[in-house]
């Protein structure tokens, strides 16, 4: 059986979340607008690097991206959004960190949020910050790493 740990590329983010083969990460440029990648490994040089993704993305020229310099800079402006590989499995009464940008005020980006309620297309959290309660999409959340 295939171990998590052995996703691990061996690289932390900015934020000190380790970085698995399969990761999004998202980079905000401007408000709602934003560029996605995801981490893969390149069999010919040994190393893991980051692809644009998403469906802007496949009309693009194919171009790969170091995560040295990229995601583990103190200035990086990359978001770990989720794996597409190792899936999100929040358990109530656990913390979640939200991971879009739409959510209002007490729900902001990397924000914390407590598990209250998980159903089958959606999860009921609490803020961190003020108490309020709100309903989350599978993909608007990601389970804190350590």
């Amino acid at each position: 059986m295939l171990s998590k740990n052995s996703l691990f590329t061996g690289y932390y983010s900015v934020t000190g979340e380790k970085i698995y083969l399969g990761d999004k990460i998202r980079h905000y440029i401007v408000s709602n607008i934003s560029s996605s990648f995801v981490i893969q490994y390149d069999d010919e040089e040994n190393e893991f690097f980051m692809i644009p993704t998403g469906k802007d993305a496949k009309n693009l020229p194919y171009r790969k991206y170091p995560i040295k310099g990229n995601l583990d800079s103190e200035y990086s402006k990359y978001h770990i959004v989720g794996n597409i590989i190792i899936p999100e499995n929040p358990k109530v009464g656990k913390m979640v960190r939200i991971t879009v940008i739409n959510k209002g005020e007490a729900f902001p980006f990397g924000s914390h949020a407590e598990v209250l309620k998980i159903e089958e297309w959606t999860v009921e959290v609490k803020s961190e910050i003020n108490g309020e309660i709100l309903t989350l999409s599978f993909g608007e959340f990601i389970v804190p790493r350590v």
